[in-house]
């Protein structure tokens, strides 16, 4: 029997990236920055980069409570979404059209917050979506999976890219997801 031996770790799931990230540095393999993690795992964080670096991006806000929050939604224009700012995914998002309607979506969000009690206000964008997860190992990429879906108001059709949650990498050495990790560690106790 070979010998495997976890030369990195990796998430294709954004809900451990942080987690995942700092494990990765307190053992010493490659992976993300903790900060990186957290700055994309940031809604608001993640926004104010790509703004301060001048990329495109969309009509934004950030609100601590209900009055901020209607402020920012006017600003913004409706249709729009009310968003956490540390959530993971659409898990408490809502998507809004009038003003009656924020101060729900506002306390919506903010039960979804984590660690930071704010929420983004973003304007809508129509369009179609692609995510693809790939890593870089010792300068050599890897596919790791894809999604895809087409979004227009509150359509939200889902249109699957690939139908695998995780794909393999062809990197030369075993890739291992978190669980996959935590249960080798456990039969080698």
């Amino acid at each position: 029997k070979s010998e495997e031996k976890i030369i990195a770790v990796y998430t294709q799931g954004h809900d451990v990236a942080y987690t995942v990230a700092y494990a990765a540095k307190a053992a010493s393999l490659p992976g993300i920055e903790p900060e990186v993690a957290f700055n994309c795992k940031s809604k608001i964080r993640m926004r104010q980069i790509l703004s301060e670096a001048k990329v495109e991006n969309v009509r934004f806000a950030t609100a601590k409570n209900i009055e901020e929050a209607k402020e920012a939604a006017r600003k913004v224009g409706f249709p729009c979404y009310v968003k956490p700012a540390d959530s993971w995914a659409c898990r408490g998002v809502t998507r809004i059209t009038k003003d009656e309607e924020i101060e729900q979506a506002f306390l919506t969000a903010l039960g979804f917050c984590y660690f930071t009690k704010e929420v983004l206000i973003e304007e809508e964008l129509v369009g179609q979506e692609y995510s693809v997860d790939t890593i870089l190992y010792k300068g050599r990429g890897g596919f790791m999976g894809s999604f895809g879906g087409y979004y227009k108001g509150e359509k939200k059709k889902k249109k699957k890219v690939s139908d695998k949650g995780f794909v393999g990498s062809d990197l030369g050495a075993p890739i291992f997801t978190l669980p996959q990790i935590v249960s080798k560690k456990k039969k080698q106790e």
